[in-house]
């Protein structure tokens, strides 16, 4: 017997669909993450900045892009978790007409997903789909986190000295 649809994923799947049709603007974000910062002992660092690798406005043909292909993903759920730590670098932010926003961060690593700081069940085929969709836009699901926010880090302070937010601005 093949798996159906869970009420968890149906709804994940319906409030992504009326996140995107609702929202007045639609950016994917490639960033940091607060596990990425360790200092020279090897310890994690307090209040670390928070840095956006890319950052990407949908077009209103790759917002109905991205509408049609989640909604042909089936609302099967998730069934097997990961027990490695929530490490996400990639999140969807839904802008109203207002300002308001909602975020959906996604950890490839994990394959957890949470919306608005609340850990949600995606439907099964979640990652893989918006990985299909974010690749041909440049953004990468895996890469060494902790060796280009170093990079970055080192770049941007010796371009733009004070110019790194901290991690929930």
């Amino acid at each position: 017997m093949g798996k159906k649809p869970s009420e968890e994923a149906k709804k994940f799947k319906a409030e992504l669909l009326a996140a995107i049709s609702g929202a007045h603007r639609i950016n994917v974000i490639e960033h940091s993450w607060r596990y990425d910062f360790f200092d020279e002992n090897g310890e994690l660092v307090e209040d670390p900045p928070h840095i956006e690798y890319e950052r990407k406005e949908l077009t209103p043909e790759l917002r109905t892009g991205f509408q049609a292909v989640f909604e042909r993903m089936p609302g099967i759920p998730e069934t097997a978790f990961s027990l490695c730590m929530f490490e996400p670098h990639h999140a969807i932010e839904f802008i109203d007409e207002e300002g308001s926003k909602s975020c959906i961060r996604i950890c490839f690593k994990c394959g957890d997903t949470e919306w608005d700081g609340r850990a949600v069940v995606p439907p099964e085929e979640f990652h893989e789909v918006f990985r299909s969709l974010i690749e041909p836009l440049g953004f990468q699901a895996h890469r060494e986190w902790q060796e280009l926010t170093k990079d970055q880090v080192q770049q941007v302070a010796a371009e733009q000295p004070g110019s790194l937010t901290r991690v929930g601005d």
